[in-house]
């Protein structure tokens, strides 16, 4: 299945090429992540992360996040272009989320309150959150911010290609929940992580493949052999079927389709990131070559909101209620 863009929607993403340049990689990298604050002003300032203020609709919304999350630096883009529209016009961006699960207990302390829940929250080191101007903490029926000051977090240092903060126990007791539909949240929090997973999928691919013709054994590519060939196939087959089944949901605004979508992203990315780095060589072991500034992030993408059987399981939930399936 094939989507075919509009040509409002194609404006738009060749206007997003033209700020970002197609991402050109680093000649030398030996960064875990490359923040571009130049590129992010330039991206906020040309509009890209109020798309829904100017009548663009979700899907064109995941389109410019799939394409931001192609390049090889590292923007908090979706969150703020599906999540930011759901949220009062004060929260400033770049916006952190976490998501905690319950079964009937909250999950954040709000009002000068603090429980154990809220105590282990703020020991869970968080994407983007250092930086953020505001967190959202999504509970399973409530949402809640926090406007953060710059004492309200610690930058720790992890693995994944992103920056992360903890934040400080304090800062929960200016939780404040707001009014904005948990379900709804949840949703676009999913095609969010479906959306950086394919964007940087795609990246990290089309980087394999060129040093597939370039690296050479036996005196000709590696590229040029059946097996390799296979599973790049393989990789391109599921990196597409990531990318339409993103788009379906984007398009449908079905919350079974966005578990499932995410669902699928991040469970087709365990064997993808293994074959790409494989397909590298040693050299893809190394941090002065920038396939990690894509791998890694969708490492740590795969951990996101319960990770790929939390989606699986909520996507069947979703589509088959359980009160439906016993005949009530």
């Amino acid at each position: 299945m094939q989507f075919e863009l509009t040509e409002e929607q194609t404006m738009l993403l060749d206007a997003l090429v033209a700020i970002t340049g197609e991402g050109a990689e680093p000649e030398r990298c030996v960064d875990r992540y490359i923040a571009d604050p130049a590129l992010e002003e330039q991206l906020q300032d040309a509009g890209f992360f109020s798309l829904a203020q100017h009548g663009y609709s979700t899907l064109e919304a995941v389109l410019v996040a799939i394409g931001i999350g192609k390049l090889p630096v590292c923007v908090e883009a979706a969150t703020s272009l599906l999540i930011g529209p759901l949220l009062p016009e004060t929260v400033r961006r770049p916006i952190a989320i976490v998501r905690e699960t319950s079964a009937g207990e909250t999950s954040v302390a709000v009002s000068g309150r603090s429980g154990s829940r809220a105590a282990r929250l703020a020991t869970r080191p968080i994407r983007f959150l250092s930086g953020a101007h505001t967190l959202v903490i999504l509970a399973d029926d409530q949402v809640s911010l926090v406007e953060l000051q710059p004492e309200d977090v610690r930058a720790c240092t992890t693995h994944y290609a992103y920056p992360y903060g903890v934040l400080v126990p304090a800062a929960l007791e200016r939780a404040v929940v707001v009014d904005v539909p948990a379900d709804e949240l949840l949703r676009r929090y999913r095609l969010a992580i479906a959306a950086e997973i394919t964007g940087a999928a795609d990246a990290a691919l089309q980087r394999t493949l060129r040093q597939v013709k370039e690296r050479e054994q036996f005196g000709k590519p590696i590229g040029a052999f059946q097996a390799v060939q296979h599973r790049l196939a393989m990789a391109a087959t599921s990196v597409e079927a990531c990318r339409v089944l993103t788009l379906r949901a984007a398009d449908g605004g079905d919350a079974a389709d966005a578990a499932a979508a995410a669902g699928y992203a991040q469970e087709m990315a365990r064997q993808l990131t293994f074959d790409l780095h494989q397909f590298s060589g040693a050299m893809g072991l190394t941090l002065e070559y920038p396939l990690h500034l894509w791998t890694y992030r969708i490492r740590a993408l795969q951990a996101e909101s319960g990770g790929s059987q939390e989606q699986f399981a909520a996507s069947v939930d979703l589509a088959w209620p359980p009160s439906k399936s016993r005949g009530e």
